[in-house]
């Protein structure tokens, strides 16, 4: 007879896969939301300084929703609920009750400081602005006191992510943001207009078309939040009256165990969310414009890591808790073959985004107020960051074992460094390089980091894992290295292969110029997957 931790591996094995599809499946669907919501802003707004004040009242109080949507507290509680699942199920609702009850709490507290000291949080952000700073800040701070209520829906949210992550209900998961994403578009087509022709004066400082926005992005948020909440809040609200004050505070109690774990991981796991508010901050002393541009760059530049990443990272964390609640070995080599492929498919993703980054801006965002010269300030900043997402995708995998194996520590001092480092760097090329020297600082930073995460795993592994992990890493980066070169045969082989035969430059209606740039992303995309595909079949045998 087997023993259970080689069933429960065999068994893990098949349903993380296909919980990993699923949960990329809701991705799609809710970054496809994300996407229109997006394009609506960027149509409606332009790179303007009341699209930046959004975005920088918008990061306020999501910087903590970033820090647990794809980690920290919610991935905290998943590890810690599921070891008590396998001693009591009735301990690990005591457990989740008692987490969502000081969160609840906490949250309260710092949504109402937040929104008395909107002004001085919003001069940190903007410290160094000058460009219509009066703008900027008065809308950011009115906008922020709106949406900070956020943070306390989404940090409630990732308690029952978690408790559903267990249930392996990754689907709905995913699709939690597609509420929040709608709620903004309501928001921004109806709610705001409707406010803009029925009243002539600014409502708390805001035109009715931004009032309108924040009202409707407040809404979805509570939403997303209700969403998650239902499936488990009316077993969770029958055990509310065995917690008693002195369990709910009591510093050795279970649930603030998952407290003391997420808090280092809270640094660690947001590391390139903590680099986009430094950016953010220094953004303020350029141009208008350019935190949306860093902003709508950086959101493409997690769409194929929010995709495969961290589904990945999502799906393999109850996995990996389980093994550790009974004390079984890791599979190494498993988890090195999962590394593996993930660098394939991150540099298939990194090379389409370098390759038609500036094609995929065009087709998304140009239209309306967003210009052709918001499309290029865009694209380069999305061509810098493309160059970090091998290092960002395998961070989002490599803390899911740091959590397992308890050695968040590590991660700890190693995010500090880097933050250091990127905050030494943005100093030292904004005047030379602008928001491109920004968006490429969190790309070598992110790189960084995710190498040395990988060393401390691997330094005591054998080298033939090291063998296949470098091998993937090079022949991913040769694929690319091919692909381009192929593409750039075809177009000097070739009178503009890609788009000119089905299109007149000089005629071409926004529609027209919109399919252009879809069939040139097409095109290119499906020579590099052929080349990627090939060079994949062929190293493979080797291993």
């Amino acid at each position: 007879m087997k023993p259970l931790h080689m069933k429960l591996s065999k068994a893990s094995s098949i349903s993380s896969h296909s919980a990993s599809w699923l949960f990329s499946l809701g991705t799609l669907l809710s970054r496809i939301t994300g996407f229109l919501r997006e394009m609506m802003l960027a149509r409606i707004f332009g790179g303007s300084v009341i699209l930046d004040a959004f975005y920088v009242a918008y990061r306020i109080p999501h910087l903590l929703r970033d820090l647990l949507a794809e980690g920290a507290l919610g991935s905290s509680l998943t590890k810690n609920y599921a070891q008590a699942h396998e001693d009591s199920p009735h301990h690990a609702t005591h457990l989740a009750m008692g987490t969502l009850i000081v969160i609840f709490a906490v949250t309260s507290v710092l949504t109402a400081l937040g929104i008395l000291f909107c002004e001085p949080l919003v001069s940190i952000m903007t410290m160094y602005g000058d460009q219509d700073h009066h703008t900027l800040r008065h809308t950011a701070e009115s906008l922020t006191a709106w949406l900070f209520p956020l943070m306390a829906f989404s940090a409630l949210a990732s308690v029952f992510s978690g408790i559903l992550a267990h249930q392996r209900r990754f689907l709905l998961i995913s699709l939690s943001p597609v509420l929040c994403n709608l709620g903004t578009l309501v928001g921004l087509l109806m709610i705001g207009p409707w406010l803009t022709a029925q009243l002539s004066q600014p409502i708390f400082g805001l035109s009715g078309l931004v009032f309108g926005l924040a009202i409707g992005t407040l809404a979805g948020g509570l939403l997303q939040l209700l969403a998650l909440a239902m499936p488990n809040f009316t077993n969770l609200w029958r055990h509310r009256n065995h917690l008693s004050i002195h369990s709910l505070f009591n510093l050795k109690s279970s649930h603030f165990r998952v407290f003391k774990e997420s808090l280092p991981m809270v640094i660690a796991g947001g590391v390139a969310q903590l680099q986009i508010i430094i950016a953010t901050n220094f953004a303020t002393s350029l141009s208008a414009g350019t935190v949306s541009w860093l902003h709508l760059s950086f959101r493409l530049f997690q769409l194929p890591v929010g995709l495969f990443a961290v589904a990945k990272a999502t799906v393999i964390l109850p996995t990996l808790a389980a093994h550790l609640s009974t004390h079984s070995s890791l599979d190494s080599r498993k988890l090195t073959q999962e590394l593996g492929s993930l660098l394939w498919i991150m540099g298939f993703c990194m090379c389409v985004t370098l390759i038609t980054g500036t094609h995929i801006v065009e087709l998304i965002y140009h239209s309306g107020a967003f210009s052709a010269y918001d499309t290029a300030m865009t694209a380069a900043a999305l061509k810098a960051y493309s160059w970090g997402m091998m290092g960002y995708a395998l961070m989002k995998v490599l803390l899911s074992y740091y959590y397992a194996a308890e050695k968040t520590h590590w991660v700890l001092w190693l995010a500090i460094a880097t933050l250091i480092l990127s905050t030494t760097s943005h100093v030292l090329w904004l005047d030379m390089y602008g928001h491109v020297g920004m968006a490429a600082v969190t790309s070598i930073t992110l790189s960084i980091q995710a190498a040395i995460l990988i060393g401390l795993i691997y330094y005591k592994q054998p080298k033939q894992e090291w063998r296949y992990l470098t091998h993937c890493f090079i022949f991913a980066l040769l694929a690319g290295t091919l692909a381009h070169l192929s593409i750039m045969i075809i177009e000097l082989s070739l009178p503009s292969p890609f788009h000119h035969m089905w299109f007149n430059d000089s005629h071409e209606s926004i529609l027209q110029f919109k399919l252009k740039a879809a069939v040139t992303i097409i095109t290119k995309s499906a020579i590099i997957l052929a080349v990627f595909v090939t060079l994949y079949r062929l190293t493979q045998r080797t291993f």
